[in-house]
């Protein structure tokens, strides 16, 4: 498909399309890059804060509280930070022509995010974990996101 507009007797109109079709025509794989590394920050400073998406987590369940008491993580430490090994495994998972994924790979994140059953592998007994969404965008940082594609394909803007 193609779509050809001919402009005449305007040259501002004719100079601001023109470079707007230039801009649009640029490959999109580096302002794909540079989303990931802002959703991959938006992401780790989610667990940071501990804060979800309709606001801050609820406090650990008491038996999450007494198994980080019984293997000496400190009472005050963020909910889903021991290790760092969820914190660390955000990344960009795919980065494509068009397209990006931003996420983690780990085995737990899942019921982290969404919450869920697991089995203790010692005991065997099930055992509920509450959800702790990170892997969300508030409506602020969407408009952060929008204002790098705007910068991205027309440049600075005074707003």
């Amino acid at each position: 498909m193609r779509l050809t507009l001919t402009i005449s007797g305007a040259p501002e109109a004719h100079l601001f399309l023109s470079t707007a079709a230039a801009r649009l025509a640029q490959p999109p794989r580096p302002l794909l890059a540079a989303l990931a590394a802002t959703l991959q920050s938006f992401f780790i400073t989610h667990i940071q804060t501990q804060t979800g998406p309709t606001g801050p987590w609820p406090p650990l369940s008491p038996i999450t509280q007494k198994i980080r008491a019984y293997y000496g993580y400190p009472p005050a430490a963020p909910a889903l930070i021991r290790a760092g090994d969820l914190l660390q495994s955000l990344t960009t998972l795919t980065l494509e022509d068009t397209a990006v994924e931003v996420g983690t790979r780990t085995s737990f994140a899942r019921t982290l995010q969404d919450g869920g059953t697991v089995t203790d592998v010692r005991t065997g007994r099930p055992r509920t974990v509450q959800s702790f969404p990170f892997l969300f965008v508030t409506e602020t940082e969407l408009s952060d996101l929008l204002a790098l594609i705007t910068a991205y394909y027309f440049g600075a803007t005074d707003a």
